[in-house]
C-alpha cells in the first residue's frame, strides 16, 4: 500500500488494486505515517489460548504415523474427545492438521474395487440383451428380482 500511495496512485485506486477497502488502505497509510515502520508491525493477538497444545497435536501426529490406521478427522475429534477430554469439531481438526502439513486423499468415490468380475460381465450382458429389445429367460428374471 505504502509503496502505491508512493508511486503516485490515490488510496481508491489502491483498494481497488488490492481487492481492500478505502477505509483499510487509509488506516495503515495513516499509521505509517505517523509512526513509521513499527507501526506496521504485527501486533500479538490478544484471547484465550487453545486448549488444543502441542502436546495433543503431537499425539495425534504420533497416532498418524504410527497406527496402521486411517483416521477421518471426525474419528480424531473423538479419540482427543476420549483420551483428553477436550471436544472440537471436524472442521476444527481439518484446520488445524492442514496447518500442521497433514494432507488427505479423498478414498475412491466409486465402487469398481469392490465389484465381482464374473458378475458384472453377466448383467451387462442381460443389460445389452433387454437394450436391444430382446427376452430374458426366466432364470435372468430372477437375478434381476434379487
Amino acid at each position: 500500500m505504502l509503496r502505491l500511495s508512493d508511486s503516485g496512485l490515490t488510496v481508491p485506486q489502491i483498494a481497488t488494486y488490492l481487492g481492500s477497502y478505502d477505509k483499510t488502505v487509509r488506516y495503515w497509510i495513516k499509521a505509517f505515517l505517523t509512526g513509521g515502520f513499527d507501526a506496521l508491525a504485527d501486533q500479538p493477538h490478544v484471547g484465550q489460548k487453545s486448549a488444543i497444545g502441542p502436546e495433543i497435536l503431537q499425539q495425534v501426529e504420533q497416532w498418524l504415523e504410527k497406527d496402521n490406521h486411517t483416521y477421518s478427522s471426525p474419528q480424531i475429534a473423538e479419540k482427543v474427545e476420549e483420551q483428553f477430554g477436550i471436544r472440537r469439531s471436524k472442521c476444527q481438526w481439518c484446520r488445524l492438521l492442514r496447518r500442521t502439513g497433514h494432507t488427505y486423499k479423498r478414498t475412491h468415490r466409486n465402487l469398481h474395487h469392490k465389484q465381482k468380475p464374473e458378475e458384472l460381465a453377466k448383467k451387462r450382458a442381460d443389460l445389452e440383451t433387454l437394450e436391444k429389445g430382446g427376452t430374458l429367460t426366466l432364470d435372468k428374471c430372477e437375478a434381476f428380482a434379487m
